[in-house]
């Protein structure tokens, strides 16, 4: 029954450490970026286009990474750690991976205590989910229209993230003036027939768990497991099984003599 029972916890062991990768078409599991050529392309939250859906307008000339061919409408796609679902028609694949994907040098500062409020969107229904101090440095991933919170200071909303992790949304009217935008100038091509057939197959994820962490993890499960079964079914010494056999037939001694003539008995 114990051999059972290992050999069942090693086969789930195998089964739970497949790498996801594995579950995709070979010839999807790659890494396939798509360009942002014009501007007005969003990132939504899900395939509904609509401007309450989509969390923010991508940085024009950047990439997103496509995760699926998730409908004849829509990728699943990730830019820096945000998922979400573009419209096909709006972002060209490329043959190349490019070396600077995403814009991920520009911050900005709100510079008035009434601008703090980090809101969980950029429309009337918003909640503030956090706070940030004056003037220090949030992290840019783009911008959407929302709702005037001033009157003649716009309609824009930026989504940026804190120091402490936080993301949301930040009135642009109480808000530095987005500073350091540089267009990506990489040189790409387009690549055709990227995919022939739909395909809703996992592809790749940055957020996913890192290759290394995945070896340790596998290494913490299987070596354990492996050691227990050597236990169980490689045997003994035969002069082992011998001399605790025999010290199992020998009074335990309690004196001086009696112990010595134990060890004796033993050897």
């Amino acid at each position: 029954m114990k051999k059972f029972f290992v050999l069942l916890f090693l086969a789930l062991c195998l089964i739970a450490n497949v790498p996801k990768t594995k579950l995709a078409s070979a010839k999807y599991t790659t890494y396939i970026y798509a360009r942002v050529e014009n501007s007005g392309v969003y990132l939504y939250k899900n395939t509904t286009p609509t401007p309450t859906n989509a969390l923010f307008e991508i940085p024009q000339t950047y990439f997103v990474l496509i995760l699926s061919n998730f409908d004849a409408n829509f990728y699943k796609a990730q830019y820096r750690d945000v998922v979400g679902y573009v419209l096909k028609k709006e972002v060209v694949p490329v043959s190349e991976t490019p070396k600077n994907p995403f814009l991920e040098t520009v911050t900005f500062r709100v510079y008035s205590s009434d601008g703090t409020g980090i809101m969980s969107t950029p429309f009337d229904n918003k909640v503030e989910i956090g706070k940030v101090k004056e003037l220090e440095d949030i992290d840019y991933y783009g911008t959407i229209i929302g709702t005037e919170e001033i009157e003649d200071r716009g309609f824009t909303w930026i989504y940026g993230k804190t120091n402490s992790g936080v993301m949301g949304y930040f009135y642009a009217g109480l808000c530095d003036k987005i500073e350091g935008y540089v267009e990506n100038n990489e040189t790409t091509t387009i690549l055709k027939d990227a995919f022939k057939t739909e395909n809703k197959d996992y592809l790749y994820n940055l957020v996913d768990i890192s290759t290394g962490l995945k070896i340790l993890l596998i290494s913490l499960i299987t070596i354990p497991a492996i050691a227990l079964l050597v236990l169980l079914f490689v045997p003994f010494p035969k002069k082992q099984v011998e001399i605790i056999k025999k010290k199992n037939t020998i009074k335990k001694p309690k004196t001086f003599k009696q112990i010595q003539d134990y060890n004796d008995d033993l050897l």
